[in-house]
Order: C-alpha cells, then structure tokens, then sequence
C-alpha cells in the first residue's frame, strides 16, 4: 500500500506521483519528470519541416529554437525533444522520430508566446500540417 510522506510540503505530490510511477512501471525514472495537466483552454498546433537542402534538420532546428527561446525545461532523447515555457502554458515537440514535425502545445491565454514562437518556426521552413 503506497502512503504519501508525512511531511506536507510543496513536493510531497511530485514525490508520491513519482513512486507511484516507479511502482508500476517498476524502473526508475531517468530522464526529467513531468506531468501533463489536461484543460478546457489547451490549444495545439502541428507544423511540419520538410526535407530541403540549406534548411536544419529537425535536432539542428531544435537546437536553434532552443537558444532563440531558451526554456524552463529541457526533456529530451533520441526520438523527442520536449521544451518547456511556463509563460507559454505547454511545450515544444519536435518528434525526432518521424523527422518531421513539430508541435505546439499551449494555453489560449498565452497568445502573444504562442505567435512569437509559431512566426519564429514559420520563419525557418516549417509549414501548417493537418493531422
């Protein structure tokens, strides 16, 4: 039976959160460790960057999005790359995986980030993608 720490303080969800994770899944978690709240207001877009001689990559594109827009948190592996912005609401994934896209997880309330940074990403070839 999982009990939560007794101390109360503004990490004991994190903490119970993260053993319960390490119960069911029965590994130890790795990378960074994130939760993603779900809301009425969470908008998203898909953009994609396609293949094209003088434009980045997607790990390059990445590369350059973070230091333009430097993030408050960074998760990332060989398949995603996740940046976190508090003052967006969301994160940025470019899915490594498929070499292609692009998307932008925001809050409504955060228009003027999310169109500095969607402008930002039009700017260096990416293009509107329905999924």
């Amino acid at each position: 039976m999982l009990q939560a720490p007794a101390q109360e303080d503004e990490r004991t969800y994190a903490i119970m959160l993260d053993e319960i994770y390490r119960q069911v899944y029965r590994c130890e978690q790795d990378e960074a460790v994130y939760y993603e709240p779900c809301s009425n207001t969470q908008s998203h877009l898909f953009l994609r960057l396609l293949p094209n001689q003088g434009l980045p990559d997607l790990p390059e594109l990445a590369a350059w999005f973070r230091a333009a827009f430097p993030p408050d948190l960074i998760v990332e592996n060989e398949y995603t790359c996740r940046l976190f912005y508090q003052r967006l609401g969301g994160y940025i994934r470019f899915n490594y995986a498929y070499k292609q896209e692009v998307a932008i997880m925001y809050e409504q309330a955060a228009q003027q980030e999310f169109a500095d940074m969607k402008q930002w990403l039009l700017s260096q070839g990416c293009e509107y993608w329905s999924t």
